[in-house]
């Protein structure tokens, strides 16, 4: 879920998921976010995202991801 004064498309593709103790604890696949804007304060389009894991944790545990900028005003 987005937070309240964001609107856009997700889109989900995972391949495998792993859950431990309620937490996500292993993801293979990606998020899409298409059509990303603010609504307010003031209206923003935000642009399009994708953010990929290839599976596995860094050292502590957290899951690793790639953010790539798919085209719109805000580059990453």
């Amino acid at each position: 879920r987005l937070a309240p004064n964001l609107r856009g498309r997700v889109a989900l593709d995972v391949a495998e998921v792993a859950f431990s103790e309620g937490w996500v604890r292993e993801l293979q696949g990606g998020v899409d976010v298409t059509g990303l804007q603010q609504t307010y304060p003031q209206p923003l389009a935000l642009g399009n995202y994708t953010i990929r894991f290839a599976g596995g944790t860094d050292g502590q545990g957290r899951l690793v991801g790639q953010l790539q900028d798919r085209g719109g005003p805000l580059d990453v």
